[in-house]
């Protein structure tokens, strides 16, 4: 989140290791804040579309009789409708922590999207959407984490919007992704490695010891922050036979940011957000 008010900004970086503390152990304050902290926006999402679109266009690709997955869709199918209109053969939503529950909110947020798409792309009816349900044949959901999941088919391109910085199993993610992923399939991965916390802080969470982050102030399907940085993501995909294409790199000033010796010893601690096209 960001922080516009600077007295209640400074309160709140103040006390951030209590807000963080009370937040990711007390499950009442979850459940109240979950709509407004996780809601996706479908319309940011788009704009990071067309952004990776014009990435990828520049490497002479595009979704044309695609099977694509996507990583971490939360409860937003603006990618997957995307990627269809565009020419993707068939799209898989993969998520461990799926949001998209069937409240009023929710169904509404459904309909503006669908709405959305629909304005955006000029059409009155959807290929992929009967009015009710969405046809399987193009459209697959699955509420599980990458690693504990068998798809029966490999995929041409890999999708994530602010996801890898959430996931606890990177390497076993990354791992998995290098067997379904096709011979000179693509993927494109946008990782937020910023402190979530406020935004105009970038880096606060670097003051805090991989003990207490991990223990006290981050947690799996809460609020999880894993924390890497950039090379170590470097690191993990080619690792796994994943070779960097191109990239975009938004850097931060550190701004004599404390920074505990564990997280010191890193590389990339100015990197904040890392844009990247991967291919096999």
């Amino acid at each position: 989140m960001e922080v516009s008010n600077r007295y209640f900004g400074y309160l709140y970086n103040k006390l951030n290791f209590l807000v963080r503390f009370v937040y990711c152990r007390v499950p009442f304050l979850n459940r109240i804040l979950f709509w407004k902290l996780y809601t996706s926006d479908f319309r940011a999402l788009d704009t990071e579309f067309e952004e990776m679109k014009e990435m990828l266009s520049r490497r002479g690709f595009d979704f044309k009789n695609k099977v694509c997955l996507e990583i971490g869709p939360g409860n937003s199918y603006i990618n997957a409708y995307n990627l269809l209109m565009h020419g993707a053969k068939k799209v898989i939503m993969v998520d461990k922590f799926p949001r998209y529950i069937r409240t009023s909110k929710q169904r509404d947020y459904f309909k503006r999207e669908l709405r959305y798409i629909k304005r955006k792309q000029g059409k009155n009816e959807l290929f992929f959407w009967n009015g009710e349900e969405f046809d399987k044949r193009y459209i697959q959901f699955i509420p599980k984490e990458l690693t504990q999941i068998e798809l029966q088919q490999e995929v041409d391109f890999v999708l994530s919007i602010s996801v890898f910085e959430h996931i606890k199993d990177v390497a076993g993610n990354i791992r998995k992704l290098s067997r379904v992923v096709k011979p000179g399939g693509i993927m494109f991965h946008k990782i937020d490695m910023r402190d979530h916390y406020n935004f105009n802080k970038p880096f606060l969470f670097y003051t805090y010891s991989e003990e207490t982050w991990n223990s006290v102030l981050t947690k799996e399907g809460v609020s999880y922050t894993n924390r890497l940085r950039y090379g170590d993501f470097k690191e993990l995909f080619e690792a796994s036979g994943f070779r960097i294409l191109d990239q975009k790199l938004c850097k931060f000033p550190l701004n004599a940011q404390k920074i505990h010796s564990q997280i010191a010893r890193k590389s990339d601690l100015d990197v904040g957000i890392a844009a990247i096209v991967l291919q096999k």
